[in-house]
């Protein structure tokens, strides 16, 4: 089941390490795999938030003091031909469209 989780902007700089992005999960998606979409929602110009696109999850690592964190190649970023609009939320939401 693919899962929607909020990145600043800001965030796409210090969540990378040679190439490859990250996101720590304090609670842990209990229906989520590797192989599944992770579509990332940002703040939008002028019209508050939405989903921005999505990469596919390389890894899902467990980490007994943070929760989760899934790993995917910067360059598989696949931009949505439109933005979907939503409400700010904090961490992650299971796919609602």
């Amino acid at each position: 089941m693919d899962i929607v989780i909020y990145m600043q902007e800001k965030d796409y700089l210090h969540k990378t390490y040679d190439g490859t992005y990250f996101w720590s999960m304090g609670r842990v998606p209990k229906n989520f795999k590797e192989g599944e979409g992770i579509y990332i929602v940002s703040k939008c110009l002028g019209e508050g938030c939405g989903v921005q696109g999505f990469v596919v999850c390389d890894e899902f690592n467990s980490d007994d003091l943070n929760g989760e964190t899934l790993v995917w190649e910067g360059d598989s970023f696949v931009l949505l031909s439109e933005v979907i609009l939503c409400k700010p939320f904090r961490g992650f939401r299971y796919k609602w469209w």
